[in-house]
């Protein structure tokens, strides 16, 4: 029985630091918890500089090789002409003024050098072809050694030369893009972004470089005429260089700027000589240089290998730039991440060492305290005192153990002493406790005395239970109470007095475990009870313990409601309503579930305020709860959806009913501070069913909400078979869309835009069309909207991008001239969540077109749903010299206010606005308030869907100066369109503009857009 006293007590002291470690813990869990999430947020910082900075030294290693590649170039082309002519290699050093095998020597290090340095760096970087670009670097060299050889053997071949520094150019710019392609910049910090469209820009200036410099030497050493490539090439450049100026900071770009100044302009050479050659000897291959003309050119290659040499430097100290600061981003987000795991340490161990240094004050005592009562119990009293330490209280209740276990020894000595006899024993002249009394010569006045010490000890022990902090109870065998101390008073809120001879089960429901007590003042507490039985010569009594555990229980009941309840409205949170339906489900019985979300509460947030959007939630919370039933959920998904779980409905016409009250609820005017507005809700229905999964009941009532706002909102909208066969069939489309994207199945059509003042075109627009097999031409307006749905829209503006700006390349390639611009409409998703910026420098980049005659068009919808972002974004785009127009103006309704804190070159009347021209009550005021605005911008206006010639009359009447439709010209496959734009077809006749603006029908009509 000591040892099950001794192992209770240990265990109620285990117990005791338990609690202690469980509350220490819920703040140290939540301090944890918001330290790993700063922690993950700077990793991932980490990770993207490390990832940014590492692609930058890939690049900076790749650009560093084009001035060496150059200048062996230009050495071996030189000496093989030499060569080829039999001239001597040092008179021709002597005429021409540049020795081609010194520079030759000279190079061939620096070469070996960067290439084997880019081969052991990045030797790993895969190709798009499976090879790795160390293979192809040392198949590479191995040619290169083979086109030395024939150089210093005399008899170096220039069209082989060329074939394999095309060939090095071809493999870096493969390995560029595989690096660049596999470069996630969603991570990057949005500060760090600018990099990417920098570093891209400036392989584009450095290829450009090259490309000048090998037209400049062509027109030293092959006969013919030169300007109009040295003219292209030099014009590439400079477009190059403007367009990565445009990107970098004003210092930057004014450094830049000093570097190029230093590009030689070969025309005014190439115009004023030409390349002439005569026998010397009249033996054939034998050629003649001109002395002046071969210096002149020399001296323009000599300045143009010193330029690539001075913007190779300045690359390098560009990419040293970029590289020191994304390194020391790097390096503060590592310091902020060491700096948070070590608070965060720190912190935890402070916690654990303060609860145990508290449960060591306070479970040592205690425990101490325990074994000398049950020494002393058991009749121990050879015993040392207890040191008293501890709080207060502890130490008040040891000293008071220490002074019972001193008397109860003097006692002991004293009984033995008169039980041995020993009456001179020096014990008895001490004074005893309780006056033992004067004369111990009566056995019955000592055994009194005796007696009456051994009840002073006995109320001492009475007081230590008494001062427990556990109720305790003893308890005869016929169930009654014998004792109660004052803590069970506390508990049961009743007096010991008027416990003792109940039976303890009036309150208690058991002796063993868990329970709620209802206490005497009405209220509950809940009890941790267990007991112990003692059998003693008067029968046998049981000691019940009881531990008051309310608090623990309130504050688990708290948890489990925290972890089912929705924090801002105190609806049912997303869990809740999950475990609500899988109770329906396994039960068998059927249900309604209403999705319900708001529509435009996006507008309240972004107007008026999150505090106020707030308000808004919970104000729509209480109107929902009003209008269901009892029995009835309604819950809180997040943001702005709802959802209502209704068991109580007889039928579909019931549902429907419910969500159109619903919606009502939902409409009736908001007002807060002074300001009064409106929303609606669109509601979706799906039928739960025996044997659904929850999540998926939802899903189908998501999907129903989405074709009700597809359908124009604030209606209601039940999922069916129907439905599920649309849902299936768009799913399968998508599928189809993206393997047609993906294969470059998607078209471009172009549909021509003209002026309305002289009739000539101005450019076109770029519209996609797919014509999916077994199908034929798919509506653009399904398909794009299942790319609008999906992320695959992002890789079909892409795709229009690339088309778009590779036609803009042909027609500036075959007119210098030309000024037809060519939109492309864009995607808000691409404009706020893609890499647009990014993704126009490197179709540029790629395709060499003139972003001056691109042009992009976005919805006003588009523009108004994230105001900010796109301002920023399209403030790069018309920095690169890109148009910005406003599709469908008009339809956005306040956008003339927000319009005007964005930079557009052109707004495009909606042909809603155009449709009722020329018909009998038709309002031109809408289409004269566009016309003025745009004047007070200083824009294009667009006039679109013209179909007929009074709609024609009627824009150009009102002062719309640019217009497209299908009376001007449909869309059309890229040659068709051509052929209208460059003129290169007849004028038809009978065309409403005059004979530059000629009408073209297709042939097709499915391919009208």
């Amino acid at each position: 029985m000591t040892r099950v006293m001794a192992w209770r007590r240990r265990a109620r002291g285990g117990s005791v630091v338990a609690r202690l470690l469980l509350v220490a813990l819920v703040p140290m869990a939540a301090t944890v918890h918001l330290g790993w999430r700063d922690m993950r947020r700077e990793q991932r910082t980490v990770a993207a500089a490390d990832e940014l900075r590492d692609l930058v030294g890939f690049e900076h290693r790749v650009a560093a090789t084009s001035a060496p590649v150059f200048i062996e170039y230009l050495a071996h082309i030189g000496l093989a002409t030499i060569d080829g002519m039999g001239v001597d290699r040092s008179l021709a050093t002597e005429l021409t003024g540049i020795d081609y095998e010194r520079v030759y020597l000279e190079n061939m290090a620096e070469l070996d050098l960067v290439l084997h340095e880019l081969a052991v760096a990045d030797g790993d970087v895969a190709l798009d072809d499976g090879r790795s670009l160390g293979t192809e670097l040392a198949r590479i060299e191995a040619d290169l050694t083979l086109v030395r050889a024939a150089t210093e053997n005399r008899v170096g071949d220039p069209a082989v030369v060329g074939h394999l520094v095309i060939d090095l150019e071809s493999v870096l710019a493969r390995a560029l893009r595989s690096a660049r392609s596999v470069y996630d910049s969603s991570a990057v910090a949005t500060d760090l972004k600018r990099f990417r469209a920098e570093s891209t820009s400036l392989t584009w200036v450095l290829q450009t470089a090259g490309d000048s410099a090998q037209a400049l030497l062509s027109s030293v050493i092959v006969p013919g005429p030169h300007e109009l490539a040295v003219a292209k090439a030099n014009a590439a450049h400079d477009q190059a260089v403007a367009q990565f100026a445009g990107l970098l900071p004003e210092e930057t770009s004014t450094t830049l700027g000093l570097v190029t100044r230093a590009a030689p302009d070969a025309l005014p050479f190439i115009s004023s000589t030409s390349f002439r050659t005569s026998r010397v000897d009249g033996t054939d291959g034998v050629v003649a240089f001109d002395p002046a003309r071969a210096r002149a050119a020399s001296a323009l290659v000599l300045d143009e290998v010193d330029y690539l040499g001075y913007l190779g430097s300045w690359a390098v100290t560009y990419y040293n730039d970029v590289t020191s600061t994304v390194e020391a981003r790097a390096a503060a987000a590592r310091s902020s991440l060491e700096q948070t795991m070590i608070a965060l340490w720190a912190m935890v161990i402070v916690v654990v060492a303060l609860v145990l240094m508290t449960a060591r004050s306070m479970l040592r005592p205690l425990l101490r305290l325990g074994r000398r009562a049950a020494a002393i119990g058991s009749g121990e009293l050879a015993l040392d005192p207890l040191p008293v330490r501890g709080p207060s209280v502890l130490r008040s209740l040891t000293r008071t153990m220490n002074a019972m276990h001193e008397t109860l020894q003097q006692v002991d000595r004293q009984a033995q002493a008169l039980a041995a006899g020993r009456l001179d024993d020096a014990c008895l002249a001490e004074p005893s406790p309780g006056q033992l009394g004067a004369s111990i010569s009566s056995s019955v006045e000592r055994l009194a005395r005796m007696t009456a010490e051994l009840q002073a000890s006995e109320e001492r022990s009475s007081a230590i239970v008494s001062c427990a902090t556990v109720a305790i109870w003893t308890v005869d065998d016929q169930g009654r109470i014998a004792s109660a101390n004052a803590t069970a008073e506390r508990v049961l809120a009743l007096p010991a007095a008027a416990q003792l001879g109940n039976e303890l089960g009036t309150w208690l429901r058991t002796v063993r475990g868990e329970c709620e007590v209802a206490r005497a003042d009405g209220s509950h507490v809940w009890l941790d009870v267990d007991h112990t039985e003692v059998q003693t010569s008067g029968g046998r009594l049981v000691t019940v313990l009881a531990e008051d555990i309310t608090e623990r229980r309130e504050f688990e009941r708290r948890l489990a409601h925290q972890a089912r309840s929705d924090a801002l409205t105190g609806l049912p949170n997303r869990f809740a309503v999950l475990e609500r339906l899988a109770q329906l489900s396994e039960s068998g019985e059927s249900a309604a579930v209403l999705f319900i979300d708001v529509d435009g509460f996006k507008s309240v947030n972004d107007t008026r305020g999150h505090a106020t959007g707030d308000q808004v939630l919970v104000d729509i919370a209480h109107r929902l709860q009003s209008e269901l039933r009892t029995g009835s959920m309604v819950a809180r998904l997040g943001g702005d959806e709802f959802v209502v779980v209704a068991t109580d409905l007889p039928d579909e016409h019931a549902v429907m009913q419910l969500g159109r009250r619903l919606i009502e609820r939902v409409e009736q005017p908001y007002r807060f501070d002074d300001a009064l507005f409106g929303l609606s809700a669109s509601v979706g229905v799906a039928t739960m069913l025996p044997g659904d999964a929850p999540l998926d009941v939802i899903h189908r009532a998501d999907a129903a909400v989405y074709q009700a706002k597809d359908l124009g909102r604030a209606r209601v909208e039940v999922f069916d078979q129907e439905f599920q066969t649309r849902v299936e069939q768009r799913a399968q489309m998508e599928m189809a869309m993206r393997d047609a994207i993906g294969a470059g199945a998607v078209e471009m059509y172009l549909q021509p835009i003209f002026d309305l003042v002289d009739g000539r075109p101005v450019g076109a627009e770029a519209l996609a069309r797919w014509n999916r097999p077994g199908v034929g031409f798919v509506s653009p307006a399904e398909f794009v909207a299942v790319a609008e749905s999906s992320s695959l829209i992002i890789d079909l503006t892409r795709s229009m991008l690339y088309a778009a700006c590779d036609r803009i390349a042909a027609w500036k390639r075959d007119d210098p001239a030309c000024s037809l611009r060519l939109a492309v409409n864009l995607s808000g998703r691409h404009l706020i969540d893609g890499d647009l910026i990014g993704d126009l420098v490197e179709v540029l980049s790629v395709t060499g077109a003139d972003p001056r005659l691109l042009e992009l068009e976005l919805t006003e919808t588009q523009l108004l749903a994230d105001l900010e972002p796109a301002r920023e974004v399209l403030e790069t785009v018309r920095a690169m010299g890109i148009t910005v127009a406003v599709d469908d103006f008009g339809t956005g309704f306040s956008s003339m206010a927000y319009l005007r804190q964005l930079s557009v070159d052109v707004i495009k009347v909606d042909r809603s606005f155009v449709s009722g021209a020329g018909l009998d009550g038709f309002d031109a005021t809408a289409i004269d308030a566009m016309v003025n605005f745009g004047r007070v911008l200083g824009v294009h206006v667009v006039a679109e869907g013209i179909e007929t010639e009074a709609q024609l009359a009627f824009v150009k009447a009102h002062g719309c100066s640019r217009g497209q439709g299908f009376l001007l010209g449909h869309p059309l496959p890229i040659a068709d369109t051509e052929a209208v734009l460059f003129g290169r077809r007849p004028t038809d006749q009978g065309s409403p503009l005059s004979a530059h603006a000629p009408t073209v029908t297709p042939d097709d009509a499915r391919l009208v857009r």
